[in-house]
């Protein structure tokens, strides 16, 4: 039987422990972060409490399978400004409405099912068009480059250091990558609101 894959914007503080704990599980078994001593993953929560952070979660069966974070600029900033600040800077003198995913999590039994990317990634492509987001970034593995320039329509932009300090030093090398809200794929925003919002 095919199960069914729900995704919504998460509500709760409950919600948002379980999104640090989904993170910390995937990282942790995928080796690039140590896993923490509480096991939660806590990365720029100043971001959390922002009303132009939304946070997307894909569950099966009340089970979270997946998670990623939509921030538009804010008073904190965004998080890609930890570590490429001057970069990001050098695009708020020419847009006024940037962006950044991140905290793209999935359980590793669930990255290879395409329908559970789809749905995270369309829902989040849905967000950055609601809030007018011109463009978006992201910081990215160098092994993941090519996927998000092929699947993703993402450009590359510079490369540089994680500041995340559970990354482990030897995955620590990251690159920043962006795209322009007229550059998303079609097939990233034309999913229907009523199949991405199942409950």
């Amino acid at each position: 039987m095919n199960e069914i894959i729900s995704v919504r914007k998460i509500s709760t503080l409950h919600d948002l422990r379980n999104v640090y704990k989904l993170t910390n599980q995937v990282y942790s078994r995928s080796g690039i972060a140590s896993a923490s001593n509480n096991g939660m993953m806590i990365y720029h929560p100043e971001q959390d409490v922002m009303p132009q952070t939304h946070i997307f979660v894909a569950e099966v069966n009340g089970l979270m399978i997946g998670t990623i974070t939509l921030s538009i600029d804010n008073a904190f900033g965004l998080m890609v400004d930890s570590g490429f600040k001057p970069i990001i800077d050098q695009y708020r003198t020419e847009y006024q409405n940037l962006a950044s995913f991140w905290r793209f999590a999935v359980l590793p039994e669930y990255q290879s099912n395409l329908l559970v990317m789809r749905k995270l990634i369309g829902l989040s492509a849905l967000s950055m068009v609601w809030n007018k987001a011109q463009v978006c970034f992201l910081i990215i593995s160098p092994k993941h480059i090519g996927f998000y320039q092929k699947v993703l329509a993402f450009e590359e932009v510079a490369w540089g250091i994680d500041t995340n300090p559970h990354i482990k030093a030897e995955h620590a090398q990251v690159v920043l990558m962006k795209i322009h809200i007229e550059k998303i794929p079609v097939k990233w925003i034309a999913t229907p609101e009523s199949e991405i919002f199942v409950q």
